[in-house]
């Protein structure tokens, strides 16, 4: 949130809960939007697949038996619930 009230509008985060708080973020974005401190189109947000080896093991956002293509998808739908 500070960065935002700071003046960062590019957010780069991914569905790595080994590296990244992506719920964090969605709570951080959500209150600013509450508070009209900026719009959804005021900020550049960009999340990323991370594959299983960047995953921690105990903590996988996504079906780790399943293609590769549903991985990215399940990945893809995390975060837009996280975010």
């Amino acid at each position: 949130e500070l960065a935002v009230r700071s003046g960062f509008r590019g957010i780069d985060t991914a569905c790595q809960p080994k590296h990244y708080f992506e719920p964090g973020v969605g709570a951080a974005l959500d209150h600013l939007y509450s508070e009209k401190v900026i719009s959804r189109e005021d900020i550049f947000l960009q999340t990323k697949f991370t594959s299983l080896d960047g995953q921690d093991p105990n903590n996988i956002p996504y079906d780790s038996n399943a293609e590769l293509s549903d991985q990215v998808r399940q990945s893809f739908q995390k975060s837009l619930k996280n975010l």
